[in-house]
């Protein structure tokens, strides 16, 4: 386990499995990782814990990943947190430039990719 100065992480995905894998690999690395499965879920984990990125899927229920964001601009200070689009959408790199995201990945994604891409806007 490679020990990181308590980056924090919120794993914003509706697809329970790949949430749990990303959060099983993410504390392995030695992030601090919260998870959410909605943008109405993943609000309130900012209120209570601000994250320096959010892994953020577009396609979500109750409240999507365009949702999200657009509350998310109402409530932050500074440019934090940091958003990685995650994605199985062909327009990736447009849909990440309309969110605002940093980086984007496309599912399925590669793991080395995903920890390369955190470490670069963490």
């Amino acid at each position: 386990m490679t020990q990181r100065t308590e980056i924090r992480v919120l794993v914003v995905e509706d697809e329970l499995p790949t949430q749990q894998v990303l959060a099983e690999i993410l504390t392995d690395e030695g992030y601090v990782v919260d998870v959410a499965s909605h943008g109405l879920q993943a609000l309130e984990r900012v209120r209570m814990a601000l994250p320096d990125v959010v892994l953020l899927d577009l396609n979500m229920p109750v409240m999507d990943g365009w949702g999200f964001r657009k509350a998310l601009r109402q409530m932050e200070g500074g440019d934090r947190p940091r958003i990685i689009l995650l994605t199985a959408d062909y327009n990736s790199r447009e849909k990440a430039e309309r969110i605002g995201a940093r980086a984007y990945l496309t599912k399925p994604f590669d793991i080395d990719e995903l920890l390369t891409k955190i470490s670069e806007v963490a």
